[in-house]
């Protein structure tokens, strides 16, 4: 699972949690897309209440976090920097830039002094391989720097909380981390979040930052009322090709011609639950 957070990460995507009971646990659990302001519902099987619930936060930096001038003159400097395979060198690099202000950037080598101009940094940005180098650093940062939150709300109101947890190893560039929890389990909902310190915590992206798990079949969450709400969504919105009706609803091109009808409407995703596994 790190590793699928870390790719995600590294592909430009928003920082995301997930939370794995230990393998003793049995659950089934389901998540909806970005922007239907759903989060993830988790049933837990055959636990009553009385017991502790373990297990662990997996959570990963936030890959889109966009990158500016700053990250952009680091990168040139790395990329004219032999160093640039030292992990740490990033940090050092792009706290100059963003020190060095709009002018340009003399940097001390033990070979003499390297310098970046303004000019450079204003065409190296402007194009793909200097807007990707950027958006490299700032993640790397993040992965050098990041501490990460998590809170836990049982039904009775009751909130524990994790806060700055550090990575799993605070030297290394680690784009995903993994942070045991435990705590009791109460019949009724409780509310689990977990996002990086710094971020726009979890209403950033409720979506992949918070779980609602239910203890008691008579709390649990029901995957055929989500059904039944997402195609009473479809219904209310004829006006959108949706690709859940669409005769390959998997194919590219359904996923196209909704994504095009929505955007013209103004019309949210379709709020249809899909299972959530690691």
């Amino acid at each position: 699972m790190l590793e699928k957070l870390q790719q995600a990460a590294l592909a430009g995507g928003a920082s995301a949690a997930m939370f794995l009971p230990s393998p003793r646990i049995q659950y089934e659990a389901w998540s909806f897309s970005y922007y239907t302001g759903l989060c993830k519902e988790m049933n837990v099987l055959g636990v009553n209440g009385g017991a502790t619930i373990t297990g662990h936060i997996a959570i990963n930096i936030s890959g889109h976090a966009g990158s500016g001038r700053a990250e952009q003159l680091a990168a040139l400097v790395l990329a004219k920097m032999e160093s640039h395979s030292v992990a740490r060198a990033s940090l050092d690099v792009l706290k100059a830039a963003r020190e060095a202000g709009p002018g340009d950037l003399r940097w001390k080598l033990d070979a003499g002094e390297l310098r970046v101009t303004a000019a450079e940094v204003s065409a190296f940005g402007a194009t793909d391989e200097g807007k990707q180098a950027a958006d490299d650093v700032r993640r790397r940062a993040f992965a050098l720097t990041n501490t990460y939150n998590v809170r836990v709300i049982l039904p009775d109101g009751q909130r524990l909380e994790l806060r700055n947890v550090e990575r799993n190893n605070a030297d290394a560039v680690e784009y995903a981390t993994k942070i045991p929890i435990e705590f009791p389990a109460r019949r009724g909902t409780t509310v689990i979040e977990a996002w990086p310190t710094g971020s726009a915590e979890v209403a950033g992206y409720v979506e992949a930052r918070r779980y609602r798990m239910h203890i008691g079949a008579e709390n649990f969450y029901s995957e055929a009322t989500g059904i039944a709400v997402a195609e009473r969504y479809m219904d209310a919105h004829p006006q959108v090709r949706w690709a859940a009706r669409a005769k390959d609803p998997k194919s590219a091109a359904a996923a196209d011609d909704e994504e095009a009808d929505r955007a013209r409407g103004g019309v949210r995703p379709l709020p249809l639950p899909y299972t959530d596994a690691p």
